[in-house]
């Protein structure tokens, strides 16, 4: 089963945001949890959903975040002014990001296209504008947290995608929410694989992942996956993909003599308009570019 609209996915567990850019909110008995905040452009959504949710004393606490990449923490510092005392928790790589001037700038751009591409649709305040904050809470491999007595959430290092990904399972809802290591489905059927930091530690992390025992797989983009066959098919479709989008790599490098740009150039005409890619074509193109550059690494020092 494919859920594409937000709401209650579990006992504890609700689907924000929207079909594009999920995000997911783990309500206690006495908070609640945010994981990931998409884009700029989902800030205005998340404070509404969030009031919704938020009774009495249970009022939102922390966010979350699967890895520092634009569209995971777009709307963290407005959720910060809306939220007082928000805390923010996150792999300690997303620390170093959040102080890397270069990145910084590079995820100001990529909002602000998005910001001028759906002008039309959503007016953004302009506190919503992107700016670093700092990460309160350093998460590591295997640590758990407590909501509440009846929750637990634990963190799992899934590199690969980036080099701060993580994942967090619910329990005991069993609902596993990932980075974008997990494949991204498109609406064609075609699992987008984006092993932008490392093609190895990116195979190994969704074998990891396969193995745990999930009723809900909670997607980063277009939604979530309800019952175990379904979600062991992703798990298999996300690993062929990934294997062939390599492989696609190696032989254009070798058709193209090594030139990066014709590669990705070549693989942006074939996928981006035949599988419905969802992702902004800039932000398409960049993650391309970095796997393709990362594959001829690993051909030119024997790796591949």
């Amino acid at each position: 089963m494919f859920i594409t609209q937000p709401g209650r996915i579990s006992p504890h567990v609700h689907f924000a945001g929207n079909r594009m850019i999920c995000n997911y909110i783990i309500a206690a008995k006495k908070q609640l949890i945010l994981l990931d905040a998409g884009l700029t452009l989902s800030a205005v959504i998340l404070e509404q959903q969030i009031n919704r949710l938020q009774t009495g004393n249970c009022r939102l606490q922390a966010v979350y975040l699967t890895h520092s990449h634009y569209d995971h923490l777009g709307s963290v510092p407005y959720l910060m002014k809306k939220f007082p005392g928000l805390q923010t928790g996150a792999h300690p790589v997303a620390q170093e990001v959040m102080h890397n001037p270069k990145a910084v700038k590079l995820m100001q751009a990529l909002n602000e296209e998005s910001e001028k591409k759906y002008a039309h649709l959503i007016r953004l305040p302009p506190e919503a504008k992107f700016r670093p904050f700092l990460i309160d809470r350093i998460f590591r491999d295997q640590e758990i947290i407590y909501p509440d007595d009846t929750i637990s959430m634990q963190i799992i290092y899934m590199p690969g995608h980036s080099r701060d990904s993580i994942a967090f399972y619910i329990l005991p809802d069993k609902v596993l929410y990932c980075s974008d290591g997990i494949g991204v489905p498109t609406p064609t059927g075609f699992i987008q694989a984006t092993f932008l930091s490392n093609y190895d530690d990116y195979l190994a992390s969704l074998y990891k992942l396969q193995k745990l025992d999930i009723d809900i797989l909670a997607l980063p983009h277009t939604g979530v996956i309800k019952g175990r066959t379904d979600i062991q098919t992703h798990f298999a479709g996300s690993i062929d993909e990934t294997v062939a989008l390599r492989e696609r790599i190696a032989r254009y490098l070798t058709e193209f003599d090594g030139e990066v740009e014709k590669v990705t150039r070549r693989i942006a005409e074939e996928d981006i308009e035949k599988h419905q890619i969802i992702q902004p074509r800039e932000a398409f193109i960049i993650n391309l570019k970095a796997m393709v550059v990362k594959t001829k690494r690993d051909i030119e020092t024997g790796l591949l």
